[in-house]
């Protein structure tokens, strides 16, 4: 068999076989099974795992950051919300890391729970944070009031393990993580199989 073939056939096989392992399509932080990182320091569902941490260094009575979690919006951390007044969202003070527990393309990630109570002496404005992949340079977006009812859809199109989330300004930017998009099982299943078939047809051919 010639070498090309071979190759073919190998990366069809490698596709099959890495879709029984991959989870489901999208990881929802929203759902019940993630009720219970509601006060913990890390929590982790089905090999994901989610962790809040500090990003400014303040007295010890403050406290821990916690995970907090809603069945509407998703998980947030609680930590020195005295400073901003949100006690359930990711602010400037506070990091969300989401180890995915494998190497995953991610297709998007969706938040929540912007432009909450964000308007001062009637003055509203948008809301902005930070994500990075697998601890590399951190990418900003931004949500504006006019981009819907609270939720944000960044399209990352990129391969990752590890996401961190921050906000970006001292106070009102804060938001909350709702959903991780990643390609379906039965995309990659199928995918493979085609491939292992292409391969296996030429081989036939040649035989």
């Amino acid at each position: 068999m010639p070498k090309s073939k071979k190759i073919l056939q190998g990366v069809g096989l490698a596709l099959a076989l890495s879709a029984t392992t991959a989870t489901a399509g999208m990881i929802d932080f929203s759902s019940a099974a993630w009720a219970g990182a509601v006060g913990n320091s890390t929590h982790t569902v089905d090999g994901v795992t989610a962790s809040a941490s500090a990003l400014l260094s303040l007295p010890s009575f403050l406290g821990t950051p916690r995970l907090s979690q809603s069945s509407s919006s998703g998980l947030g951390i609680n930590y020195a919300d005295w400073f901003n007044g949100k006690d359930d969202e990711i602010d400037n003070t506070e990091r969300l890391s989401i180890d995915l527990g494998y190497t995953a393309f991610i297709e998007k990630i969706v938040l929540h729970k912007l432009f909450t109570n964000e308007c001062l002496f009637g003055f509203c404005y948008d809301e902005r944070g930070k994500y990075r992949l697998d601890g590399g340079a951190w990418q900003s977006f931004t949500a504006t009031e006019s981009g819907g009812a609270g939720m944000l859809a960044i399209m990352v199109s990129d391969s990752a393990q590890t996401i961190d989330f921050k906000g970006s300004r001292l106070v009102a930017d804060d938001f909350s993580l709702k959903a991780i998009h990643t390609p379906e099982p039965g995309t990659l299943a199928l995918l493979g199989m085609g491939l292992a078939g292409i391969g296996a047809l030429r081989r036939r051919k040649t035989a």
